[in-house]
């Protein structure tokens, strides 16, 4: 449980053994030295998250998406990973066979995901550049398409995927607006 009496807004710097920073510009939980509440993290391996934390981890609604936009998920978390309903969406660098059209493919994953993986129901839609779309509904399973359900438990599973989805980006402007001028910043060194 979070103690609203402890968040203050601070600067996290941390540093791991290879010199690789990581930055977190939000609410930490002063008694504990923790992320909690709402907060931005650019972290060493160029992945941002933007969105709810508890006791140093995603959790709650968020966006977390690399800066070249190679994949980007917007929905739940829990325990520091993708799970409950969102959307992701990747994108694909052209692969020779498009490279000389410079296409890319998006596919995009809306429904529910289970530690960190998309899976259970949802719709997957691959978009080609150039070509045609591909969508695919139903009980998905490392990635494929295990079988079709009933369209209403789809379209349920899609709804609360936008929904959520809406809320991070509720989240991401509420973020936006707080006053992150000069903050306390606090050195941290990662093993």
């Amino acid at each position: 449980m979070i103690d609203p009496c402890n968040l203050q807004l601070r600067r996290l710097v941390y540093q791991d053994n290879d010199g690789k920073r990581s930055t977190y510009i939000g609410q930490v939980d002063i008694a504990k030295g923790e992320k909690n509440g709402i907060g931005k993290q650019e972290m060493a391996n160029r992945y941002i998250y933007i969105g709810h934390w508890l006791n140093g981890l995603f959790h709650g609604h968020g966006k977390l998406y690399s800066p070249e936009l190679e994949i980007c998920y917007t929905g739940e978390f829990e325990q520091g990973r993708m799970h409950g309903y969102g959307v992701l969406v990747r994108y694909s660098k052209p692969n020779d066979a498009l490279q000389k059209e410079s296409k890319r493919v998006i596919d995009k994953f809306a429904g529910k995901f289970t530690q960190g993986k998309p899976g259970r129901t949802g719709r997957r839609t691959i978009y080609h550049s150039k070509y045609n779309i591909e969508s695919h509904e139903g009980t998905f399973v490392n990635n494929q398409l295990l079988y079709q359900c009933k369209p209403e438990r789809v379209e349920l599973a899609i709804e609360r995927a936008e929904e959520n989805q809406r809320i991070a980006e509720a989240v991401l402007s509420y973020y936006a607006s707080l006053d992150l001028g000069r903050l306390p910043t606090t050195y941290k060194r990662c093993e």
